[in-house]
């Protein structure tokens, strides 16, 4: 093993290289990937916690239009036939409701 620092001793953060492998570690490669990846994760948890809440006030705006007299439109389709008579009953029934 040699180490790259210019005394015999090793360092705390020095880089190792070893023979043969061509394997390189470095502290402050590992703090910066790991600090990277820490930074991600916060995003993302804050991006997918605001989606949340947007989606959360969507659903209770939709459900606060309905409450506050803005009713969907709805059709009625009655059959009749020879109906005739009791045509005007019908009508004024499905009205009151």
């Amino acid at each position: 093993m040699q180490y790259c620092s210019s005394g015999n001793s090793p360092k705390t953060g020095s880089r190792i290289i070893q023979k043969g492998k061509g394997i390189v570690t470095d502290t402050a490669l590992v703090y910066a990937i790991l600090r990277v990846s820490y930074y991600v994760i916060f995003v993302g948890l804050h991006i997918a916690l605001m989606l949340g809440i947007f989606l959360e006030w969507l659903r209770e705006r939709k459900a606060l239009s309905v409450e506050m007299g803005e009713l969907p439109t709805v059709s009625v389709i009655i059959p009749v036939h020879n109906e005739s008579r009791r045509m005007e009953s019908l009508l004024q029934s499905l009205e009151a409701v």
